[in-house]
């Protein structure tokens, strides 16, 4: 989502949809990001947390690419993924992990 974009998240306000808690993934050291998204999701009232992301420049690179299969990889895409690729799916995880131990009272 870019920051300065609430539309969607504003409509569904408005509408009184129920967006349940949003789980932003961001990395930890984008500060200001997270201080934009924060005033603007609290503005709107809405329930969030951040979920670091992975952040392929802080982590060894042998580890960020024994996380995924390679063979797999350059057999359904033809190429190696890059660090930043594999820090993002792994950064998807987390989130997604995030949402499924979120229990709903």
């Amino acid at each position: 989502m870019n920051t300065n974009d609430t539309t969607d998240i504003s409509a569904a306000c408005e509408n009184k949809t129920p967006l349940g808690k949003v789980y932003v993934v961001s990395l930890a050291r984008a500060a200001e990001r997270r201080q934009a998204i924060s005033k603007q999701l609290s503005r709107l009232g809405v329930d969030f947390t951040f979920v670091d992301a992975v952040d392929a420049r802080q982590v060894d690179p042998e580890w960020l690419h024994a996380q995924v299969d390679e063979v797999a990889v350059l057999r359904n895409l033809g190429k190696r993924l890059t660090g930043p690729e594999i820090g993002c799916a792994l950064s998807s995880n987390r989130g997604i992990a995030a949402r499924s131990s979120w229990k709903t009272t």
